[in-house]
């Protein structure tokens, strides 16, 4: 037997008892040992095998998709017994059963059932890999189907720009779902990867060693820090998910006839066939028995932070004498000088230019290995950054106006939020997003929102709205990558000057990342608001003190989710009143939530709430103004309230 002959005959075996392991999974899926859903490879088993054997090597990482346990057991076929346990939702080293068919970690490895957001994830892996110096690279799996996706080009164009060393495999079986992927796309997919300037490469499963050939080549030249793109025409001989095949018979016959696995498996004897298809039974079997022994998962496998019972300390804080735009720039500096694994990216932040607010202006040149422009491809550099936390860096990505967050939606919610709870990384994805928000200088209805409710409740997202009063060791605590985090900056606050209020104390909670101005007499309302509403919340309270004389206590909180409603309950617990004010609309908002909060612990008290106005907000200035609530509404709002018997 030459040695091509027993290559062919070792891929062919591993590929079987892929395609074994996948009909076992169809049989438990049937007698019900087995919920949710499975997508089996059964036809492209040979592609992930192939990888395996001649591009896979130790410290590689691959990315998959939701297609993906052909490329999870090329790789590790010694996690056979784990991935059965994983989809019995037992507690599997994979994912401790949560992560089922779609799901799937490892070190080396990822999955995950969104259609194209794993491609920007894997440049910042595969960014992670080049700056290592370890000559591995990242190799990225994705079905033909998926090139509908926008991120997918964002994310060729990311890897070409930055010469990483990423190989994207293209598994073309032309069927979308149910629908053929000829009827809904268009064009070539090798000359849209050739737009993107990637080196690119085509074969099919019916010449399996030019096949062998390819991916070799291919991956030859991203270990030289070149993205490659390998197309390969394969087919998919089973349903999309379980049983929902709409193909017919003929179809399905026609597919089958070319089939080279089952093409090998007629041309070897007979006894050598039935004596392979029994051990490799056999090997699954015992996999089998052995994830049954395993516990269930259980939902301890999801650490939840508890909030500390007693109530957090407050100290004074005194007013900063430096803009927060300066203050933002030296935080960054600081943080840059500290740590050189911490990276600054986005649109427009490297000097001369400095980013749209001047907040990043002068890092660039201090440190030009550290902070750099990207294309605009917010979802991209979103999915980058968490590639660049899973490989070490701590990121911290500029998105322009907070406007654009819309388009960071689908990698925080779907990929950032679940992989720091379900993967159990080495660290808690450390990365931060800050963006600029708010309205109140006539930017328009799409530069001028403010959209952090979208993003409060997210599982593992931490969100916090910084104000013009934090000094520089608070902003460096909260600007230090330590987990998923979203930032919002209003831009009215860049330059904004500190007015003093000699009849309050200004007092600062650190555990609960809270600010409390508080009156030096009794206070009657509290007044609940953050980010850039707080100047005029201060504004406020002064002149309903000194006019009016009725004390407001003013709650601050910087971290809204998850939040910490300690410092809030004590005072409404105090003044029997609460006002919230924010700058976004109503419904859903930060606001309602803390005032639900509240009554469903039994706290008594009253409530109101002032928000935007209007449908959109105008790009008239005068209008917009009016719109939005200053301290004017809130001096009505509260005496208004006082004066109702």
């Amino acid at each position: 037997m030459n040695n091509i002959t027993q290559n062919i005959d070792t891929l062919m075996s591993q590929a079987l008892l892929i395609r074994k392991a996948e009909q076992h999974l169809l049989k438990l899926f049937e007698k019900g040992e087995i919920n949710g859903t499975i997508h089996t490879c059964i036809g492209q088993e040979l592609i992930g095998v192939t990888i395996a054997n001649f591009a896979f090597e130790q410290g590689d990482f691959l990315v998959s998709n939701h297609r993906g346990h052909g490329h999870f057991l090329s790789c590790y076929p010694e996690l056979l017994s784990h991935f059965f346990a994983e989809l019995l939702s037992k507690q599997s080293s994979i994912c401790g059963g949560h992560g089922g068919s779609q799901h799937l970690y490892t070190k080396g490895f990822l999955s995950n059932g969104i259609l194209g957001s794993t491609a920007p994830i894997a440049s910042g892996i595969a960014y992670a890999k080049k700056h290592s110096n370890s000559g591995n690279i990242v190799t990225l799996f994705l079905g033909d189907g998926a090139f509908g996706e926008g991120v997918i080009y964002e994310a060729m164009n990311l890897a070409a720009v930055y010469e990483l060393p990423l190989y994207i495999i293209c598994e073309s079986n032309k069927i979308s779902q149910s629908t053929e992927t000829k009827s809904v796309q268009r064009g070539s997919l090798i000359e849209r990867a050739k737009g993107c300037g990637l080196t690119t490469f085509e074969s099919s499963m019916n010449d399996l060693q030019k096949h062998i050939d390819t991916t070799k080549e291919a991956a030859t030249l991203a270990r030289a820090n070149r993205t490659v793109f390998h197309l390969v025409h394969t087919q998919r001989l089973h349903s999309h998910s379980k049983g929902d095949d709409t193909r017919n018979t003929e179809e399905l016959e026609r597919l089958w006839s070319n089939d080279a696995l089952s093409n090998w498996l007629d041309s070897i004897p007979t006894s050598r066939r039935t004596q392979l298809e029994i051990d490799l039974q056999e090997q699954i079997n015992q996999a089998h028995r052995e994830a049954t022994q395993l516990p269930p998962a259980t939902i301890d496998y999801f650490d939840e932070t508890q909030i500390e019972p007693s109530l957090p300390a407050l100290h004074l804080v005194a007013p900063p004498t430096t803009p927060l735009s300066k203050r933002l720039n030296n935080t960054l500096n600081c943080l840059l000088k500290k740590d050189k694994k911490l990276l600054i990216f986005g649109e427009d932040v490297e000097s001369p230019y400095g980013g749209a607010f001047k907040i990043t202006e002068g890092l660039s040149l201090e440190h030009p290995e550290q902070v750099w422009n990207t294309p605009i491809s917010e979802s991209a550099i979103t999915g980058k950054a968490i590639g660049l936390a899973m490989g070490g860096y701590k990121p911290i990505v500029e998105i322009m106006f907070a406007d654009f967050l819309t388009l960071t939606l689908d990698q925080l919610l779907n990929s950032a939020s679940k992989f720091s709870a379900m993967f159990h990384l080495d660290n808690d994805l450390p990365f931060l997003i800050r963006t600029p928000s708010g309205g109140r200088r006539g930017y328009g209805a799409t530069h001028s929102q403010s959209l952090e409710k979208h993003f409060l409740g997210i599982p593992n997202l931490k969100v916090a709205a910084i104000n013009y009063l934090l000094d520089e060791k608070t902003l460096q605590e909260i600007y230090t990558p330590c987990c998923p985090t979203l930032v919002i900056e209003n831009k009215s606050d860049y330059s904004k000057p500190i007015k003093n209020l000699s009849a309050f104390n200004r007092l600062f909670c650190e555990s609960s990342h809270s600010l409390v101005i508080r009156p030096k007499c009794p206070a009657r309302v509290t007044l609940l608001c953050y980010g850039g509403m707080l100047s005029y919340a201060e504004e406020a309270a002064a002149q309903l003190l000194f006019n009016y004389e009725i004390a407001v206590e003013i709650v601050c909180p910087i971290q809204l989710f998850p939040f910490n409603d300690q410092r809030l309950t004590e005072s409404v617990n105090r003044t029997g009143k609460l006002l919230c004010v924010e700058e976004g609309t109503s419904f859903a908002n930060f606001s309602s939530q803390c005032i639900a909060q509240l009554h469903a612990n039994g706290i008594v008290f009253s409530s109101k709430m002032l928000s935007a106005r209007g449908n959109i907000i105008s790009s008239a200035l005068h209008i917009e103004l009016a719109q939005l609530p200053n301290d004017k509404d809130i001096i009505s709002e509260i005496l208004n309230w006082n004066h109702v018997p």
